[in-house]
């Protein structure tokens, strides 16, 4: 079955936005940046991860929708849209736009709308349709066809997938009752009313026995509860509002041809140009390598302009495993006021995984690993290394040293609690700044060991 990625473009604006809302993050002209980087490393890992062939990107408009005109309260206790957001949203619809990537917004409607009407157009077309959103009304779409990518909260550029059985273990009902529920609860964030004093522990049983809002209604008397029963009957007007509030519309009036909705080749000299304005290295390396790998003759134009192809960079890496190397490092470390540092370990078990190398850069095209190890228990070491990078630049070869009644391994490589102690003064000073990928979990590791 064919594949659409529906992308709820203004959910991933801000997701990205207060993400980074503290790092200071801006351009080397010196406009904001942050929300620009997120949202791209964002749709990039998507891209990466699932390489779609038909993707369109949902906004919404500024001027008020159909549900301002149901309730004019509509998101009224939002804030005002922040101001060091304004140009930045200008600049992700500006990459779209380079990258050929679909774009689309509808005036009168939420992105919201736009996503739940070519949903239900696509999936009614054979396609099995992948929503991209931090937003839980979208629960309400899902069925056998359509599924949800929520950002995930605790892994960097992954995914959490929400289908069937991920909307009823949250909601405790099925997709198409979500809305029932969140009537209901309301939503602050929305200014959506709902039923003041009803929370989740009552209100999901009471959609989960009466399945609509409509057929609770009908039933009140049954309710044994009297202050849940008054709290309804005083809530009434609000609860079916905010129904029709937190319903996404799915005959929104938008229409689009699927067949002709894919990617198209980006202008890799105008991204070029793009990413050295906003001053994003990484990320145009992995964009513009996809124009190396094609033979696109639109890249020697790049090149000209100062981008080199990895195999044409001189790199430096060595490789440390003995004292003295270590020692000739740190000299040269003392220097050095930025450290990039990565750790290779057994596993990515947090609590119970080893550290098995150290892999530490300050100068660029230069790098050093260094070969540790803890006193092996057995006889054999086994290194298991993850697939997902943990573990795979290096590797230090043990050696079985033969003795009268015993078998031992011995390894060209540096007692980690050495390494450790002649390095902690770098980790843990002020003198030098410390980065890393993943750095977090890094720095757990190292707590461990004390530093």
């Amino acid at each position: 079955m064919q594949k659409i990625y529906l992308v709820d473009g203004m959910s991933i604006v801000f997701r990205a936005y207060h993400a980074l809302s503290k790092s200071g993050l801006t351009a080397p002209n010196g406009e904001p940046s942050g929300a620009v980087y997120g949202f791209i490393n964002i749709l990039t890992s998507l891209l990466e991860k699932e390489n779609p062939e038909k993707i369109i990107v949902a906004f919404d408009r500024k001027e008020p929708t159909f549900r301002h005109e149901k309730y004019h309260l509509y998101k009224a206790n939002r804030l005002a849209f922040p101001e060091d957001l304004v140009p930045q949203l200008k600049r992700i619809k500006e990459f779209l736009n380079i990258a050929k990537i679909p774009q689309v917004e509808l005036p009168r409607y939420e992105a919201d709308d736009i996503i739940g009407t070519l949903s239900k157009k696509a999936s009614e077309n054979g396609y099995e349709v992948i929503c991209i959103t931090s937003d839980k009304d979208f629960y309400q779409l899902v069925n056998e066809k359509v599924k949800l990518y929520k950002p995930s909260r605790t892994k960097r550029n992954e995914f959490d997938i929400v289908s069937f059985n991920e909307v009823f273990n949250k909601f405790g009902v099925e997709p198409d009752k979500v809305i029932d529920v969140l009537a209901i609860l309301g939503d602050t964030s929305d200014n959506i009313p709902g039923v003041k004093g009803v929370g989740e522990k009552t209100a999901i049983p009471l959609i989960q026995k009466y399945q609509t809002l409509e057929n609770l209604y009908e039933h009140l008397d049954e309710i044994d509860k009297k202050a849940v029963k008054s709290k309804l009957e005083d809530n009434k007007e609000n609860a079916f509002l905010s129904k029709d509030l937190v319903t996404i519309d799915t005959n929104a009036p938008i229409e689009i041809d699927f067949e002709n909705i894919k990617i198209e080749k980006p202008n890799y000299a105008e991204l070029n140009d793009f990413f050295n304005t906003m001053g994003f290295r990484t990320i145009k390396q992995k964009w513009l390598s996809k124009a190396s790998a094609s033979n696109i003759s639109e890249f020697d134009h790049i090149e000209n302009k100062g981008t080199d192809k990895l195999k044409d960079m001189e790199k430096s890496y060595h490789l440390i495993d003995d004292i003295d190397k270590l020692d000739k490092l740190i000299e040269d470390l003392n220097n050095s006021k930025l450290l990039s540092v990565d750790l290779e370990t057994s596993s990515l078990d947090r609590q119970n995984c080893e550290i098995v190398g150290i892999s530490l850069s300050f100068q660029e095209d230069t790098a050093y690993y260094i070969a540790v190890f803890e006193k092996p228990k057995t006889k054999e070491r086994k290194f298991e290394f993850e697939p997902d990078g943990q573990g795979s630049l290096f590797s230090a070869n043990p050696e079985i040293k033969q003795t009268n009644d015993n078998e031992e391994m011995q390894f060209k490589s540096i007692p980690l609690d050495i390494a450790l102690n002649k390095l902690r003064p770098y980790f843990e000073g002020n003198h030098i700044d410390k980065c890393g990928q993943n750095i977090k979990f890094d720095a757990f590791i190292l707590k461990r060991h004390n530093i």
